[in-house]
């Protein structure tokens, strides 16, 4: 008998054959992306914007101590070395992002095999793209979802993998990652969202940052704090699991409070003078400046350019509590349904222009007796008593009859402020000021301007009054004029007569002017005169100085002679000068009779600290006994 040899079993088989067209199918698959790889090769880009990286960085100008005034450009950037980076957001960075990542080439398989199941499951799973392959992404590629851009994308990840170190790679990515509000970068986003440098933030506030590239448009703190609150849950759970934090450290990170920077914060609020220095800078440099990181240090201090900013702006707002009141901005028909009134009162308030001291609100009830108000950062105020007469006029308005121009209604568009009220702030009704005003003060010794404030609110008029805005100086001119007469020998102690102007035939002129006080006090010394700023003394000194030796005079102050006028009207101060002039001006009598040159802008900066431009070095010319009360004062004289 012949032996027949075993069958196999018919499982087997099919087994092998499932085996060996799976087998078949993957080489196709392995030449088919190899072709695709050769075919895609020569269409590679160049690697030189990442080896050779060079960010655009946005124009920053700063105060004279280094306090941020302004930035400008499409990109807010904050570049910083992997070095600096705190080890808290690198550990949050790989644990949500690629926790293998100093472990794997440009392509975690690990990744891909974790995604493709959890997809198969009918999970949502993680990205299995590496931190290599999003760099490669970010700078040489489109977001669009092709089978093209996946393959360029893993071929320029090996390639970049080859070119530069993990610690390169990583860095590239934690400066060039959009994270929301123009902020790019984990810098940028560190000052945006929580107004602090990179290296002071904490785990709480580690993990937001680095959850936030999920979806930077919509899901940040500022457009969804809820949204952002869970993707920073989502990383702290992720960095327990790695192992970067402990149980303890994931629940204080859980609890903690997270303030944030409003968006219209501004640390030192000098607008004209950023606006000033990014013209000088944009002449200098062009376009340019707006994106190679320039900085610009000006001369500001910022306590003083703070206190100057609210001390004009108390002065104006003060004056603006005797003005009458001129009605709601403007008025927005709220719905009866509740719902619908707030969703429609939170656009009419989004849309508006708030202020820091002039707070946007919509009235949500109004009567003679109390108004109910709310503020565009969702806060409701209650008005009531006094407040309802902190403007005048504001009692009729909020009578039932009141005319539609003027009234107080639910739905009307207008401004609060809050006042001091003994030891307390209290919500008071508020408009924008009608007058302006400027400031300027300067180092007398140096020419260095302290600070500078060209309005009341550069958002409404970027005019800059303190060295646009040619004004009549009136009675704070006259000391000019009498420097101008001690020159010419005309002594302190001079009598000079303060009485009525006469002409030739001893009746009375056409041009009449009298004193202040209404009052002629005969004849008095020249230092009288100045002190109680007598316009009939002032008008015969110049008179006898004569005019064209006054107006060459005060031209050495600083004081354009063409717009000083060439009659004795020059007494009374009738010229035109500007702020920034006067303090100018000014400061020649503090020096001991040096003009000095105004400087606002100390040195120009590139992105890596090389000097571009430096103004001249201060010399002060000032004495000691002037300059000691000051801080910096120097012992040294001329």
């Amino acid at each position: 008998m012949v032996a027949l040899p075993a069958r196999r079993p018919r499982g087997f088989i099919i087994l092998g054959s499932i085996l060996l067209v799976l087998a078949v199918l993957a080489a196709i698959a392995v030449l088919a992306l190899a072709a695709a790889a050769a075919w895609y090769w020569n269409d590679l880009p160049s690697l030189d914007k990442a080896t050779d990286y060079r960010p655009h960085q946005h124009l920053q100008v700063l105060t004279a101590d280094g306090v941020e005034i302004a930035q400008f450009g499409t990109e807010r950037r904050i570049y910083v070395a992997l070095k600096d980076t705190p080890p808290l957001l690198k550990q949050a960075v790989l644990a949500v992002e690629d926790a293998d990542f100093y472990e794997h080439g440009a392509i975690s398989w690990r990744g891909v095999l974790r995604a493709a199941v959890s997809h198969a499951r009918g999970g949502v799973g993680g990205g299995a793209s590496t931190i290599t392959q999003q760099v490669s992404r970010t700078f040489f590629l489109s977001t669009r979802r092709t089978a093209e851009r996946k393959i360029k994308e893993a071929l320029i990840a090996w390639q970049l993998e080859r070119e530069l170190s993990k610690d390169e790679i990583l860095e590239l990515y934690c400066n060039q990652i959009y994270l929301g509000q123009r902020a790019y970068g984990y810098g940028a986003g560190a000052q945006v969202y929580f107004g602090k440098p990179l290296q002071q933030v904490n785990l709480a506030e580690a993990a937001l940052l680095a959850g936030l590239q999920n979806n930077p448009i919509y899901a940040n703190p500022i457009v969804n704090e809820a949204a952002a609150r869970k993707r920073q849950q989502w990383v702290l759970k992720r960095m327990l699991v790695t192992g970067a934090i402990t149980e303890a450290q994931y629940n204080e990170a859980l609890a903690a409070r997270l303030v944030y920077r409003r968006p219209s914060f501004v640390d030192v609020p000098a607008a004209h003078v950023a606006e000033m220095a990014r013209r000088a800078v944009v002449e200098r440099l062009g376009e340019k400046a707006y994106t190679e990181g320039v900085r610009v240090v000006t001369s500001l201090r910022a306590d003083e350019q703070r206190a100057a900013h609210a001390a004009l702006r108390r002065a104006l707002m003060g004056l603006e509590r005797k003005q009458a009141w001129r009605g709601p901005e403007d008025h927005e028909n709220l719905p009866s349904d509740p719902a619908q009134a707030d969703r429609a009162a939170a656009l009419a308030l989004r849309d508006g222009r708030d202020d820091d001291d002039l707070r946007l609100a919509i009235v949500l009830a109004a009567s003679p007796k109390e108004v109910t108000a709310r503020l565009a950062t969702g806060d409701t105020v209650v008005l009531k008593g006094d407040a309802l007469k902190s403007l005048p006029g504001l009692t009729a308005a909020l009578q039932p009859n009141a005319p539609a121009a003027t009234a107080i209604r639910r739905g009307a568009l207008l401004r609060l402020t809050q006042v001091q009220k003994g030891k307390t702030l209290e919500w008071a009704f508020a408009q924008w000021p009608r007058a302006e005003g400027a400031w300027v003060s300067l180092d007398p010794g140096t020419g260095r301007v302290r600070s500078l404030v060209g309005g009341f609110a550069f958002s409404r008029n970027q005019f800059n009054r303190a060295t646009s805005a040619a004004r009549q100086p009136g009675s704070s001119f006259k000391p000019f004029l009498y420097s101008a007469a001690l020159e010419r020998g005309i002594q302190p102690e001079t009598l000079v007569d303060d009485a009525p102007l006469l002409d030739a035939d001893g009746g009375v002129p056409n041009w009449n002017p009298q004193n202040s006080d209404g009052k002629f006090d005969g004849e008095i010394s020249l230092r009288e005169g100045l002190v109680r700023s007598k316009n009939l003394v002032s008008i015969r000194v110049l008179k006898e100085m004569g005019l064209a030796h006054a107006r060459d005079w005060v031209a050495r102050f600083g004081f354009d002679k063409a717009k000083q006028p060439d009659n004795l009207t020059l007494a009374l101060g009738t010229g035109s000068v500007t702020p920034l002039q006067m303090a100018q001006g000014y400061a020649v009598f503090a020096n001991g009779g040096h003009r000095v040159t105004p400087v606002l802008i100390e040195k120009i900066l590139d992105a890596k600290g090389n000097v571009l431009f430096e103004a001249p070095p201060a010399n002060r010319w000032a004495t000691p006994a002037a300059w000691c009360r000051n801080a910096t004062c120097s012992s040294s004289t001329p």
